[in-house]
């Protein structure tokens, strides 16, 4: 086989691009539901004597302490999930990044399991927060809400933004082919007319010097003596 043979490029074994972001999705979502579940049978009698631990049975601490929970646990979880789905890294990268992101919501996620579950260990868990942590898991709710707006908003100014520039890089590149194409029209345009020009003169000097003396005129007979011609 000859040496100059083409020589075919090896495939990639990563799947496409929108492979591995529909698989980051469904695997947080997977894992969301997993933490759910468990967190309905497992983790209420847990989680509901931490919150108590914090909230002390004050009102007051409960909306407090159940803002900072729903707004820390949904914002960031929700900035980890887009850097997985945006950053241009390996899928495996990606995936472990975004089940970091679902692991970041394990509190909101189990005040959520204990409020809508209807399990023994969710009731008593309910129960003792009611007591022991007033308004906390109201506080979880709108903290959460407005996490999910502000990050609703932001996601969709920064894509109005990239949009723009990448708008604004589309027209000046096509302003800069622009004034390069028309460069080079008038170049050569500029090179067209010296080449008539230079055609021109050349033509012109083979003329003169293939035509030879100028023919004599017709009164040139009296210059030269000769008598005129009787009327």
């Amino acid at each position: 086989m000859s040496d100059d043979a083409p020589k075919t490029k090896p495939s990639s074994s990563a799947p496409p691009p929108w492979i591995r972001t529909v698989t980051t999705v469904l695997g947080a979502l997977i894992l969301a539901i997993v933490l759910f579940v468990l967190g309905s049978a497992l983790l209420p009698g847990w989680w509901a004597s931490i919150v108590t631990g914090w909230v002390d049975g004050v009102s007051s601490a409960g909306v407090l302490t159940g803002l900072l929970c729903g707004v820390i646990f949904t914002l960031v979880p929700l900035a980890v999930g887009y850097l997985a789905i945006r950053l241009r890294k390996p899928w495996r990268t990606r995936l472990i990044i975004g089940a970091v992101a679902v692991l970041l919501t394990l509190p909101v996620v189990l005040t959520i399991a204990i409020d809508a579950s209807t399990t023994l260990a969710a009731t008593e868990a309910r129960t003792d927060m009611v007591i022991g942590a007033p308004s906390f898991t109201g506080a979880v709710y709108g903290g959460a809400l407005g996490a999910v707006a502000v990050a609703a908003v932001a996601i969709a100014l920064t894509w109005r933004m990239l949009t723009s520039r990448r708008k604004v890089r589309a027209l000046s590149g096509d302003l800069a082919k622009g004034k390069a194409r028309e460069k080079d029209r008038a170049a050569r345009d500029a090179a067209a007319e010296e080449a008539r020009t230079a055609a021109a003169r050349d033509a012109a000097a083979r003329e003169r010097e293939a035509g030879g003396p100028p023919a004599p005129r017709p009164d040139s007979a009296e210059s030269a003596g000769e008598p005129p011609a009787e009327r």
